[in-house]
């Protein structure tokens, strides 16, 4: 069977670089290739396949960078991993428990993020206190405030025997301004303080609690709501 051939190290073709004049701005940049200007155009995270786009292929490439954007973990908080456990005694009034409970991130491309979160919470002795949560603009040192009343929360119903529960809940927002960088804390309150309810997160040996989470994930520029 013959062989293909292979051309000699010398005669082989250097790789082209795909360049822009300069970085990337609100301002459509054309893309480079060996120096000569292609059809290719990059405005932020946006892609144009030809000089001058029309509507419709705009917003054909804004949704395809939208969609594959989409379940990208934008931002992500680990408290308590190999450290000491904290416990936090709950009140009956909405407070941040530590400056650390936060979750920072980019907002991606579609304004609309997942807030996940997650908590060890025990009743207390009593097991009277239902437990709430709510996303607080502030940290614990500057009080809570609240983000929106509607993310403010019934997470548990403390009708059962006292004991540890590993807590997990999600927001949605929306409307965030893209590439723009927000930064929210978590706030938690008790209806009722009989017991002492209180949370637990962390720990640097066995049979510990979970760890406190915070994650922030894209979605998609559609979704329902």
């Amino acid at each position: 069977m013959p062989r293909e051939s292979v051309a000699p190290t010398s005669e082989l073709v250097t790789p082209k670089v795909l360049s822009l004049d300069a970085s990337l701005s609100k301002h459509v940049k054309p893309v480079k290739i060996g120096g000569e200007v292609t059809g290719l155009q990059l405005k932020d995270n946006e892609v144009f396949v030809e000089k001058e786009p029309s509507e419709d292929r705009h917003v054909a490439t804004k949704k395809y960078v939208d969609d594959n954007y989409a379940g990208t973990i934008v931002g992500y908080t680990c408290i308590g991993l190999d450290e000491a456990a904290a416990t936090y005694n709950l009140t009956t009034s909405y407070a941040v428990p530590t400056d650390e409970l936060t979750i920072k991130f980019v907002a991606p491309p579609s304004g609309k993020v997942e807030i996940e979160m997650q908590i060890g919470w025990d009743a207390g002795s009593s097991n009277a206190g239902d437990l709430f949560a709510g996303l607080s603009s502030a940290n614990a040192t500057s009080g809570y405030a609240q983000l929106q009343d509607y993310h403010e929360v019934e997470l548990f119903d403390a009708m059962s025997r006292g004991a540890l529960r590993l807590i997990r809940h999600s927001w949605t927002l929306i409307g965030l301004a893209a590439e723009t960088s927000y930064q929210y804390w978590v706030g938690f309150k008790s209806s009722s303080t009989i017991g002492t309810p209180h949370l637990q997160w962390g720990g640097n040996a066995t049979g510990e609690y979970p760890d406190f989470i915070m994650k922030a994930t894209a979605l998609p520029s559609t979704i329902t709501t």
